[in-house]
Formats: C-alpha cells, structure tokens, sequence
C-alpha cells in the first residue's frame, strides 16, 4: 500500500506533518478529514523528492498599476473555496487558482500565498502579508475557518463580503460622481460664454459707440476679470485642492472634514447609510464567523475608511470592556443611522445579532438607493436651471445692448 507524506493542521491549529498508509491520495485526506484536520498537501512518498519547490514565503510588493484588482481578488478566495469543498488540498487548491487567474499580477499572488503555506505558515498568515489584497477581515475569517475546519464556508463568506463592499462603494460613488460631472460641465460652459463669446461680442459693441446698458456692461467686466487673471486664478484653485489633499491626511484633520460632510444636506445622509451597511455587514459577517465582539469591533473600526465612524467604534469597544452593553457603547452618533442602536439593542435582547445586523444591512441599503436617485434627481433641475441662468443672462445682456444700439432706450 503506498506511504503518502502530509502536511495538516489541528483544531487548535498546530501544524501536524507524517506519514500514512492509504490505497489514494483521497482517501488519505479522508482519513485525516475525519480527525478535524485542515489538509495543507498529500505527497506520495515516491514523487515527495520531485514535488519539493523551493518557497520564500516572502510578501511582494506589488506596484500599484500591477496589483490585482478587487474583483480578481474576490474571485480567487470564491475558487479556493469551491475546490476545498470538493476536496482539494489547500495547497492545490492555491496553486491552480493561481494557474487559472485572469491576470499575471493574481497569479503571483496566489503564488506566493501557497508558497507561504508550503513553507509552514498558516493560510491566514499567508494572507497577512498581502495587507492590501486582504483585508484584516477576510484574514480573521481565514483563521476562523482554520480553526474551525471550515475554511471553505469562511472564504466563501469572505468574497461574499468583499463583493458587497465593492459594490456598495461603487453605488455611493456613482452617486457623487454624476453629480461633479455635470457641475464641472457648467463651469466649463460658463467659463466659455465668459472667456470666448464675451470678448467677440465685446468687440461688436464697441465699434457702434454706444453707452452700453448697466447689465452688458458688468457682463463684460467679469468676461474682462477672467481673461485676465484666469491664469493666477487656476494656479490658486490648484494651490487650494493640493493643500486641503495634504491637510486632510493628518488625522485630526480628516475627521474634522468627515464630521463636517456629515452635516451636508443628502450628501451627509448618503455617507451615514453607507457607514451604517459596511459595519452592520462586516461585524455580522465576524460574529457569525465566532469571533468574539471586542475582536470583531476591532477588526471593523479598521475597515471603515471614515474617521468619524471608527472613532464611535472604538470608542463603543472600550465601553463594552467596561462592562456597558453594546447598543449603550454605540449610543447616538451623525456616523450611523440612529436606527443602528436600536437594531444592535434587539439582537443583543434575542441572542441573534448576527441576524439582526444582516437585516439592517439589508434595509439601510435599500434607503441608500432611495438617497442616491433623490439625489440625482434634485441635481438634474439644478444644473439646468444653473446652465440657463448663465446662457440667459448672457443673452439678455447682449440684446439689450443691441437695443441700446439701435437707438432705443
């Protein structure tokens, strides 16, 4: 009966490694299966001297136009998944999701994830390394599934998750985008009538040597102002973007700036909900996982990117430690829906936060899109209304100085 050598870990994830007689490779994976085991990789003992691979187990640094996107991501933990439910040792299962990825960049990944795993590191380990591939919440899942020898659910869950704040990223972005768009467009059509169309119906004016009416005239004297200072005036508003760029980096900086677009009319609101989906989603995700509270408020402080929002996470943890429930640690803050506390205080009443944070991720994300097509709808008659009144008074100007001309008055 052929001797494979293995390569697993435990239930309290010490790394176990020996020999074992089986008729396959599968049913020796069975076999340690049944104990609890994560099989890392099962080598026949006649091919072990051939399948050794030399392994770094170092993290590369990937250069941002060459790190794998997102998506690429999300993709590859949903394979592994697929291939560990069926069967497949994570170390195959790394290696040929490496083969299969879309681009070179998440093949060297997946590489050098498996690399890190054949060299005695534990997958979440692996993972580690790749900070900005991985997020701390897809590693803690990761280890979580070790531990509990369901590593193929965890990482299913993980690009679940992944997929969800990918997507709700994109929404709120679509949401600001179109409207900076279609209001740089009104600067850009503005700063023509002013800059070319003024200046050429300047010079008609001029050569009838009226008085022109006080409405042309002061049209004019703006459409003057820009083409002459338009130069000194870019350079300022550059100036200006750059500086409010680097003082947004300093902390006490940004969370003044986050506090600040809270209090924003509807653009607030979008913020807020979105806050309010990633937390709901992200700490359901974790304590579903069995990570404890204190660990999973951590981990998802982390994830938020507002400043503000972390800050009542964090600052909800510490109480909780104290001895404060959950709902009371949260309190009332413009991060969050003021519906967030409530929802957190029944699922502690239940037993089941988990479930009852999934259910306000769900609902907040229906109100977000009810924000996003109010919002697109409010900016539509605004910017037209915007664009009208420029056109408008140009043209009004420039009718009551043909009038002026004729001789009327």
């Amino acid at each position: 009966m052929p001797v494979f050598y293995y390569q697993a870990r435990d239930a309290a994830g010490a790394s176990q490694t020996g020999t074992t007689l089986a008729t396959s490779a599968e049913s020796a994976a069975e076999a340690l299966r049944r104990r609890g085991w994560l099989i890392i990789d099962i080598i026949e003992k006649s091919a072990a001297a051939v399948a050794a691979r030399g392994a770094g187990g170092r993290a590369e640094t990937f250069l941002p136009f060459a790190r794998p996107r997102k998506r690429e991501v999300e993709r590859g933990l949903r394979q592994v998944s697929l291939m560990l439910k069926n069967g497949l040792t994570l170390l195959d299962a790394l290696r040929t999701t490496g083969r299969n990825s879309l681009s070179k960049s998440a093949g060297r990944l997946w590489a050098r994830v498996a690399d890190a795993v054949e060299t005695g590191s534990t997958f979440a380990e692996a993972l580690k390394l790749y900070p900005r591939e991985f997020s701390p919440l897809v590693v803690e899942l990761a280890r979580a599934g070790e531990r509990a020898g369901t590593l193929d659910h965890s990482l299913e869950r993980a690009s679940e998750h992944m997929e969800r704040v990918r997507e709700l990223k994109t929404r709120v972005m679509q949401a600001l985008f179109y409207p900076a768009i279609v209001i740089t467009l009104t600067g850009v059509v503005a700063l023509f009538m002013f800059i070319k169309v003024l200046p050429e119906m300047e010079k008609f004016l001029q050569s009838v040597h009226r008085k022109l009416p006080p409405l042309t005239s002061a049209v004019l004297n703006v459409s003057r102002f820009l083409n002459e200072y338009i130069l000194q005036m870019s350079i300022g508003a550059a100036a200006i973007v750059c500086a409010i760029v680097v003082i947004a980096r300093q902390p006490r900086a940004r969370l003044a700036l986050e506090r600040a677009l809270l209090r924003i009319p509807i653009l607030g609101t979008i913020r807020q909900l979105s806050n309010t989906i990633l937390f709901s989603r992200s700490l359901a995700v974790l304590i579903s996982s069995g990570i404890g509270i204190v660990e999973s408020l951590e981990l998802s402080a982390g994830i938020l990117q507002n400043p503000a929002a972390a800050l009542v996470v964090r600052g909800a943890r510490a109480r909780i430690i104290e001895g404060s429930s959950f709902a009371e640690g949260m309190g009332e803050s413009r991060a969050f829906s003021p519906l967030l506390s409530k929802m957190i205080s029944i699922g502690e009443r239940s037993g089941a936060l988990d479930r009852v944070l999934e259910d306000s991720a769900l609902y907040h994300e229906s109100d977000l899109q009810r924000w996003i097509r109010a919002a697109s709808a409010l900016v539509e008659p605004v910017v037209t209304i915007a664009i009208g009144a420029v056109v408008g008074i140009v043209y009004i100007a420039f009718f009551l100085a043909i009038f002026a001309a004729a001789g009327g008055r």
